[in-house]
């Protein structure tokens, strides 16, 4: 079982994430805002992040360049309706495992997931 973080200010859309990553076994903790994911982590490890862009407050990007300063590891997926390639690659910089376009079909959301959590293939 994987303890995934799923931090957006959509309440709906939390739930329905919820929901489904539950269902597929995962259990899941939200949170609406930047400052709100930053708590949880302070309580928990996570195995999975799933972070939309725009927040009230602390923006996704500035979430995960304080994620990774403070030395986590775990996979970040960056959700935003905003998908602009400056964006993308600002994100992938800054550690991210993958990036979701809202919105994303729940078919695409658990390979993504999976994939994400699968661990790297070993070096030959």
């Amino acid at each position: 079982m994987t303890n995934v973080l799923v931090v957006d200010d959509e309440e709906g859309f939390q739930t329905l994430l919820g929901d489904v990553l539950g269902q597929a076994g995962h259990t899941v903790v939200t949170a609406r805002t930047g400052q709100e994911g930053l708590a949880r982590l302070a309580e928990r490890p996570f195995d999975l992040l799933l972070v939309d862009q725009r927040l009230p407050g602390l923006s996704g990007l500035e979430f995960l360049d304080h994620y990774r300063s403070a030395g986590h590891r775990a996979p970040v997926i960056v959700m935003t309706a905003f998908a602009e390639v400056p964006l993308v690659v600002s994100a992938m910089r800054l550690g991210a495992a993958d990036f979701l376009i809202k919105p994303f079909g729940l078919d695409t959301l658990l390979p993504v997931v999976a994939r994400c959590l699968r661990p790297p293939a070993a070096a030959s």
